[in-house]
């Protein structure tokens, strides 16, 4: 074969060979473009909340069949058209039929807003509670909204030695044209409170990430005690989460805005009058329409599929076609697809669908029983952060129908609003939905409902901010207004960190119990006849002394604490329940010299306040330590019998053998009441059990009888008496006032050896009385009662709960110290219960009597104080209403009244009623007894007094007397309340005056009596 053949040979097969090969790569080819048309991938996440259910963390393949089902198989189905159809098909008719469904949404909500609108203005039944129920939902809805906004622009604010982070006042949508109100200063505070939350959770996460001896997680970061890199550890960590945080509360206001664009759009703050709110609610609705017929005539004209895309940005309008169709994987594929194929990182801002248009969403939850055109059931899924909607939005229910408080509803949205702060950020970095919520830190490895670790949250975090807080007073107070002005209300913890203590002392959580009480209260409460300036004095004894030992724990790392405040009492806890000996032992003495610093920085502090005479300050208040609570209330208790030059901590076992001196003494006294001077009088009282202690009445006049002493009195009869110790002194001249008043007021004569041991009995088991433990204490004051108003005090209450530990000694099994702290314990719950049901009966019987005469008011009850404001001024009949109601119960001696009239300075209103229960005491002391010129006890306690105040300090005192039921009173009888109603008076204004301050000089008015 020459050359040239073998060369066309050479090429033909060269090229045949290069067909056949192309062949395969063609239809290969062929193939892919198949697949690129046929078939669909699906999704791992799915952004329409029907399609959810498909998520899956793995890749799938498939095609559409001309039925719209899914088909899978091998490829050479492709080839199959029976099984196939194009993907652009099938997408271009779900964008027609979305197109429609917009369409008859648009309809729909237009006719729904156009029904809204007239309900605003008409004046049927139906509409108003619609129209109300509208109200409701922005009044509570927007200020949970706008934190949403304020706290999705938390930011960084640092400069040459300060950083902090921040939340602006100012809000704006960023991308969306509305104007929307600055916050208001309230608004801007409890929104800054939320952010403060967030940063302290975020801060106590990252701490428990890091393992290092300096940080005590529970509390507080010691930057002190750590080294300056662990120092820019945490800001590093904070910093993280802050962004993590922010994050979120972007995605939250994108969420929200989405679902419910009224909120977004409305120029409110939703504290606005109910006027103003459905003001702006027609204008918006009005928009609304207008813009609603317009996206309507709009989107009808759209058949372009790069028009008619942009209706899936509308992900309420895409999940309601959605659910008219059935969510199957097809449709939910070719969704996601299209909403990936336009830009989804902003807000709606379609061409077609109008800002102020409302396409799903927005009116489901505004109209209330209107119906919502989408059907996306945006009401039953728009629980977002918060946790406590549901609770609140019941709250205003009982609210509205009279059977709950304000005080609910304000709580209920202040949980709700600050909810969003429990979040788990840290390492986790995203947050945790409120069902199924684990806490990070000292919660770790502990699952709890959301309730219990959401207040177990909020009580350490009150805790902490009380551990940074800075007490800020003063050298010295030189008036008794600017004291008043600070520390009358004064609190230090709050009822989540006293309930934190109360939890811990109930279970012994830790190693030292330390309690501080104002021994003095009650006699200081009389002598100076101002409790909202005995008030003050025990608060700023309170923030004197707690600055003090917060400051000393901070040395000592090993140590953190728990504390407790209430009306009387300063507690602490000190943990870990195994403080290492060595340690505490350091740390007691530390204590110890703190304990007497601060009585003496505070004794300073108060020395030149008018009235005070030769009071001495630093001796006014008692501690104890022990290691149990119970036991350390025992020993501050016990420090009155200690003689001492001046303020110490007590040790419980330093006193053990007293209590146990005491109990034994107290059985003693008891077995010896069924002979002697008392055991055939109604003095004595006979228990189920057989055994008898001292009658209630007995106790009362005993406690009422002692301490009325000043402690200079007794350092003189010390000094002169050769050295009789103080303790003595006290008894002595407590014995001779209960001689005398036994005498009068019983006709019992008794030795001085009888009065002494009757003496010695009541403080016995004064000395055993279980402190109170409250989580909150409502302050009672008449500082508000513009119009005037009434105080209630509770009588006896004191006298109840040393009448209870005597039951409690005799009816006791064991008469161990231990088992008696028991014992006691118990029983001052029941006398809490007594307590809070005389207390009830006291607001049951000032509410009937005022609904009675349609009055309207606000009443508080504080310890055995309760007190009532009415909004407008009472007359003498309507005082006279109240008298006739509490006259006619069984005890009509209960509670003393006193009132107030209209024009009294704020700042007196308190003292000028208490002024007047100081008459009421001094009237019963001198009229009751035996004889000539006396009136019984048993008379006397079935009477009710109330006086009525004048307008100023030299104004005249009238009296009223409530006879009870089968109370009558002689001629003789009244002349005897008439004369003892002014010589009470004269005395009461001897005592005020002789302390010191502005002369008193009430007169006796009418002593007008009611049967």
């Amino acid at each position: 074969m020459n050359s040239r053949k073998f060369l066309l040979t050479l090429f033909i097969f060269i090229l045949s060979c290069d067909i056949f090969a192309t062949a395969p790569r063609m239809q290969r080819a062929k193939v892919f473009a198949d697949r690129r048309k046929y078939r669909v991938q699906g999704h791992d996440q799915y952004r329409f909340k029907g399609c959810e259910a498909f998520n899956e963390d793995r890749d799938s393949y498939y095609i559409f069949s001309c039925n719209e089902e899914t088909f899978e198989g091998p490829l050479d189905n492709l080839e199959k058209q029976q099984y196939r159809i194009s993907k652009k098909v099938f997408g271009d008719n779900f964008l027609r039929g979305l197109r429609d469904y917009t369409l008859s949404s648009l309809k729909e909500n237009e006719d729904n807003l156009t029904k809204t609108l007239n309900c605003i203005n008409s004046t049927d039944p139906e509409c108003k509670e619609k129209v109300e129920n509208l109200l409701q939902y922005f009044k509570s809805n927007l200020p949970s909204y706008r934190k949403i906004i304020s706290l999705s622009k938390l930011h960084h604010v640092g400069g040459r030695g300060f950083s902090f982070f921040n939340i602006v006042k100012d809000i704006e949508h960023d991308d969306l044209d509305y104007e929307i109100p600055e916050m208001s200063d309230e608004e801007y505070l409890e929104a800054r409170e939320l952010k403060d939350e967030i940063l302290y959770n975020i801060k106590q996460d990252s701490l428990s990430q890091i393992d290092e001896p300096c940080i005590k997680y529970d509390f507080e970061f010691k930057k002190k005690l750590c080294p300056r890199n662990i120092e820019n550890k945490i800001k590093n960590e904070v910093q993280k989460g802050v962004e993590r945080v922010k994050e979120q509360y972007i995605r939250e206001y994108n969420r929200v805005t989405n679902s419910d664009p009224l909120l977004a759009r409305v120029n409110l703050r939703g504290s606005e009058s109910d006027e103003e709110i459905l003001k702006e609610v027609r204008k918006q609705l009005i928009d609304s329409i207008a813009a609603n017929k317009k996206s309507f005539e709009d989107i009808k004209e759209l058949e372009d599929d790069d028009d008619l895309i942009d209706l899936v940005k509308n992900k309420a309008a895409v999940d309601g076609y959605l659910s008219t169709l059935g969510h199957s994987r097809a449709l939910c594929d070719v969704s996601q697809d299209l909403y990936e194929d336009v830009e989804t990182s902003k807000l709606m801002t379609s061409l077609y669908i109008g800002g102020a248009a409302i396409v799903g969403g927005g009116l489901c939850l505004g109209t209330f029983g209107f119906g919502c055109a989408l059907g996306v059931a945006i009401a039953a899924e728009s629980v977002d952060l918060y946790l406590q909607q549901s609770e609140l939005n019941e709250s205003r229910q009982s609210f509205a129908s009279g059977i709950g408080s304000l005080d609910r509803v304000e709580s209920a949205r202040s949980d709700r609003d600050m909810a969003l702060a429990f979040v788990a950020i840290g390492s986790s970095g995203h947050l945790l939905k409120p069902v199924a919520r684990v806490a990070r830190g000292s919660y770790r490895a502990s699952r709890q409902s959301v309730d219990s670790v959401y207040e177990d949250f909020k009580a350490t975090k009150e805790l902490a901010d009380l551990r940074n807080y800075r007490a800020s007073y003063p050298d010295s107070f030189d008036n008794i207004s600017s004291l008043k002005s600070k520390y009358s209300e004064f609190s230090l913890t709050t009822p989540r960190v006293n309930s934190k203590w109360i939890d811990n002392a109930r279970n012994s959580n830790s190693s030292l119990y330390l309690d501080i009480e104002n021994a003095a209260l009650k006699r200081l409460n009389d002598t100076l006849g101002d409790k909202e300036l005995v008030t003050s004095l025990t608060n700023l004894h309170k923030d004197v002394l707690y600055k003090n030992i917060n400051e000393l724990v901070k040395k000592y790392p090993q140590i953190n604490f728990d504390i407790y405040s209430d009306f009387k009492s300063l507690r602490f806890a000190f943990s870990p329940k195994n403080i290492p000996k060595d340690i505490e032992a350091k740390f007691l003495k530390d204590l110890d010299k703190t304990y007497k610093e601060a009585n003496f920085e505070f004794a300073k502090m108060v020395k030149n306040l008018d009235g005070l005479g030769t009071e001495k300050p630093a001796m006014w208040f008692e501690a104890g330590i022990s290691n149990t609570a119970d036991a350390a209330g025992q020993a501050a208790k016990r420090a009155r019998r200690i003689t001492r030059d001046g303020p110490q901590i007590v040790s419980f076992n330093s006193v053990r053998s007293m209590m146990d001196d005491d109990i034994i003494a107290i059985n003693k006294f008891n077995d010896g009441l069924s002979s002697g001077v008392l055991s055939n009088t109604d003095l004595v009282q006979n228990l189920p059990s057989g055994k008898k202690i001292l009658s209630l009445n007995a106790i009362e006049t005993i406690r009422k009888s002692i301490g009325k002493y000043k402690q200079d009195m007794v350092d003189e009869i010390s000094k002169k008496s050769n050295g009789l110790s103080h303790s003595a002194v006290k008894d002595s001249l407590d014995a001779k006032e209960v001689q005398a008043q036994f005498a009068k007021k019983f006709g019992v004569e008794l030795d001085t050896s009888e009065s002494i041991r009757l003496v010695r009995h009541v403080n016995q088991l004064d000395g055993l009385t279980p402190g109170l433990w409250q989580e909150s204490r409502v302050i009672a004051s008449l500082d508000r009662a513009t119009f005037g108003g009434f105080s209630g005090d509770v009588t006896g209450m004191g006298a109840r709960n040393i009448q209870q530990v005597a039951v409690d000694i005799a009816e006791s099994t064991s008469q161990s110290a231990d088992d008696i702290l028991a014992a006691t314990r118990r029983g001052e719950q029941r006398v809490t219960e007594t307590f809070n049901e005389i207390k009830d009966n006291f607001t049951n019987t000032v509410k009937e009597a005022l609904d009675k005469r349609s009055i309207p008011y606000s009443s508080k009850c504080s310890g055995d104080d309760c007190v009532v404001i009415p909004k407008v001024a009472l007359s003498k009949k309507d005082e006279l209403e109240i008298i006739e109601a509490f006259r006619k119960q069984d005890n009509p001696s209960q509670y003393r009244l006193s009132f107030i009239p209209p024009g009294i300075d704020e700042s007196k209103r308190t003292m000028m009623a208490t002024h007047g229960e100081l008459v009421e005491k001094e009237f019963r002391k001198e009229v009751v007894g035996v004889g000539v010129g006396k009136i019984s006890q048993q008379k006397l306690s079935n009477i009710t007094l109330g006086t009525r105040m004048p307008s100023s300090s030299d104004g005249s005192i009238d009296l009223y007397v409530g006879l009870g039921r089968e109370v009558r009173l002689s001629e003789s009888e009244l002349q005897i309340l008439r004369e003892a109603h002014k010589k009470a008076i004269d005395k009461v204004n001897r005592e005020l005056s002789s302390e010191g301050r502005d002369a008193i000089s009430y007169k006796g008015g009418a002593t007008e009596i009611i049967e």
